[in-house]
């Protein structure tokens, strides 16, 4: 499986990606209805690479880069203070562990 983009896309509609990203820019007020077929393009692409990465049919990693998604982890770590304990053996004499230290 090949994730598509737009890049891709560009290279069978044969234009520049440039030309593709101005046009949604330049579209005049009579022809707003057009950015619709623009959104289902770019959620079509988007919905594409995310199902494929799921169903690791594409690299996850480097799609959810592509995609904007991060997995957040948490870095911070905290420490907890050391508890002494002393274990008394059967037949051991509980005073013999305080003069040992």
């Amino acid at each position: 499986m090949r994730a598509m983009t737009i890049s891709g896309l560009c290279l069978y509609l044969h234009c520049n990606e440039d030309y593709f990203r101005q046009f949604r820019l330049n579209l005049r007020p009579e022809e707003k209805d057009f950015s619709w077929v623009l959104d289902q393009i770019e959620a079509t692409i988007y919905n594409q690479k995310f199902q494929g990465a799921a169903a690791d049919l594409l690299n996850a990693s480097i799609i959810a880069r592509e995609l904007g998604l991060a997995e957040k982890t948490d870095h911070n770590v905290k420490t907890v203070d050391a508890i002494e304990i002393n274990y008394i053996m059967p037949g051991e004499d509980k005073d013999q562990h305080k003069t040992d230290k």
